[in-house]
């Protein structure tokens, strides 16, 4: 077999190897998490750790960090989906990456935002589709927003790709908190 169809077919089985893990957590009742993610104890490490790969370039503003808060999700599902977004809007940023989130009774909304090139009205549904770049040179795989579009789906949200105050990218990401949401 050829190289390309070696890593073809073993991204087809991390592909499923993530469903399966994702299946799981979608029908584990909330009592059952493993680990609530939690942004005063998780954000911080994220946040350093997409420094030691952007550097100093991108500045990431969030809100304070709450001692004791926490969100009804899995912490490994939202540090792979904060990961994925944080690391894009990083890549494509000028040098101001905006994290917003709100956490209700009924759902989490999340926006992270950059002031980067932003992407037009006409790609923005291409983009979301597996292995799709806009942008050859810069690096990645493509994978990314298909992970967290599969991540949002799971948990019955909503993914959305607007523009940006900041002038560049906006996404928008919006999770049922509620377990009969997700499961039902």
């Amino acid at each position: 077999p050829t190289e390309k169809a070696t890593l073809s077919a073993q991204l087809q089985e991390i592909r499923r190897q993530l469903e399966r893990a994702l299946q799981r957590s979608r029908l584990a009742p909330e009592s059952h998490l493993t680990t609530r993610f939690k942004p005063a104890e998780d954000l911080p490490w994220l946040l350093a750790s997409l420094q030691q790969i952007h550097g100093q370039r991108v500045t990431v503003q969030h809100p304070p960090l709450v001692s004791g808060e926490s969100w009804p999700f899995e912490r490994e599902d939202m540090l792979e989906l904060l990961g994925n977004l944080l690391d894009n809007a990083s890549k494509w940023a000028k040098g101001q990456v905006r994290m917003t989130w709100a956490v209700s009774e009924q759902c989490l909304l999340l926006r992270i935002e950059d002031d980067g090139p932003g992407i037009s009205e006409e790609d923005r549904q291409r983009v979301l589709g597996r292995g799709t770049r806009l942008d050859e040179s810069v690096a990645g795989h493509g994978l990314g927003l298909d992970i967290v579009g599969d991540l949002v789906e799971v948990y019955g949200g909503r993914l959305e790709l607007l523009d940006s105050e900041l002038g560049g990218l906006a996404v928008q990401v919006s999770l049922p908190t509620q377990t009969s949401a997700r499961t039902g």
